[in-house]
């Protein structure tokens, strides 16, 4: 990355936005896809108007392992991002742990401006997962470090996969930038640490490093548009 250069501002933590609204805690954020659509945009609307210039889609449970109707969802998470984004920010399709990515990706990976599949605590999933999937658009393997974890090689790996980026997320700041500083240097990363003590330390660190930078669980429309106006 150019050392001059400014990562790509991602958006923050979809989850706790929409608790903060009023989703029961625990509860999938695709439950309000149907319930409460209106919400979803809202959140998705304050984020691009905070700067981000990548919204993730409300999909992180929208697979064939973990959900029936993972293919009514999809397309009306895509379409709510989609119109909260309204020509700001580029969408990109969110994807947790489970199985049937390549189901996914395949039906949908069109209608997006990317692909992360992310929160993998096991990095091999991840790899497996990423694997499985056509390079339709950009992807990104994103992991969560936590344990012995060798970053360094699920990096490596991932790469060799053909994915545009490495990704860490949802773990607090220092732990992030931890995790950071094993990621060969040569690889894109894409960096989402936890909101709270350390978060803005952290995107300070990771400024000239990351080419994607944006916060995970607790980070609201506030600390987005901090951080897009430059730490």
């Amino acid at each position: 990355m150019d050392p001059l250069s400014r990562p790509v501002v991602l958006d923050g933590g979809l989850a706790t936005t929409l608790q903060d609204a009023g989703l029961p805690l625990y509860t999938p954020v695709e439950t309000w896809l149907l319930e409460r659509p209106d919400a979803i945009r809202a959140a998705h609307a304050a984020f691009a108007e905070a700067g981000a210039e990548v919204l993730l889609t409300a999909t992180f449970r929208s697979l064939p392992s973990e959900r029936d109707d993972w293919e009514a969802l999809v397309p009306r998470a895509i379409a709510l991002a989609r119109e909260a984004a309204d020509g700001r920010a580029a969408v990109w399709l969110s994807l947790g742990p489970g199985g049937g990515h390549v189901e996914v990706v395949a039906r949908f990976g069109g209608l997006v401006d990317g692909v992360v599949l992310e929160t993998f605590v096991d990095g091999d999933a991840g790899l497996a997962a990423l694997r499985s999937c056509d390079r339709v658009v950009p992807t990104v393997l994103s992991v969560t470090p936590i344990g012995v974890m060798d970053v360094a090689r699920i990096a490596r790996e991932a790469m060799d996969t053909g994915a545009a980026g490495f990704g860490l997320n949802c773990v607090p700041g220092p732990a992030l930038v931890e995790a950071a500083a094993r990621v060969p240097g040569d690889i894109p990363l894409w960096a989402k640490p936890n909101g709270g003590p350390g978060q803005r330390e952290a995107f300070a660190a990771l400024w000239r490093r990351a080419r994607w930078l944006g916060g995970c669980c607790g980070t609201g429309p506030v600390a987005i548009a901090g951080l897009r106006g430059g730490v």
